[in-house]
């Protein structure tokens, strides 16, 4: 992420560049992912920007967690 500032390499928001960075929750193999709670906190980000990036960030989560339960439930047969 240039700059280190939270907002991408196109300066778009988190998760702009293809899900490749260090902040991408599906890692692979021998990389540990950050902690769910975990959220990057970068000096001089202003009130609104860090709020943004909290929502984007949440809603990242959300989406993750159905993708979580409908595997669960394919897995299982929707038991």
């Amino acid at each position: 992420m240039p700059g280190f500032d939270g907002t991408g390499p196109q300066r778009r928001g988190p998760m702009t560049g293809g899900r490749r960075g260090s902040c991408n929750a599906r890692q692979p193999a021998g990389r540990p992912p950050r902690s769910a709670g975990a959220a990057a906190v970068t000096p001089g980000l202003s009130r609104d920007s860090e709020l943004a990036l909290l929502h984007q960030q949440a809603e990242r989560l959300k989406r993750d967690q159905q993708e979580v339960e409908a595997r669960i439930n394919k897995l299982t047969g929707g038991m």
